[in-house]
């Protein structure tokens, strides 16, 4: 399958994934041990492979390896924001979810007023 090489990638599926649970175990730790902040980190090893098929065609093979890392932090510091305005919050099912938190108030920022 050939593809733009970005994060919707299926080669980067398993790491989506994986991130997926990393990030989800994390908040849960968070919120049950009333921690305001946490770092998560992931690195990349990139293999690429040059092979010889049939004695004429080179062929290079990629693999990428992850890992991901999370560490809660007891301090608290800002370096940037994303997901501003949004909430966790927990379902029915006990699994956190994040949605954008909206109120009654309209504002000038607001795009749907």
């Amino acid at each position: 399958m050939t593809g733009k090489i970005n994060l919707d990638n299926p080669i980067f599926g398993r790491m989506k994934i994986d991130f997926e649970k990393v990030m989800t175990e994390l908040i849960k730790t968070m919120i049950d041990r009333e921690k305001s902040s946490a770092e998560i980190t992931i690195r990349f090893a990139i293999d690429m492979t040059k092979q010889y098929i049939n004695s004429e065609q080179k062929i290079t093979f990629t693999r990428i390896d992850h890992r991901i890392n999370s560490v809660l932090k007891n301090e608290y510091r800002i370096n940037g924001t994303s997901g501003n305005g949004y909430v966790i919050n927990r379902n029915k099912n006990k699994e956190y979810t994040i949605t954008r938190f909206r109120d009654n108030q309209i504002s000038f920022d607001d795009s749907n007023y």
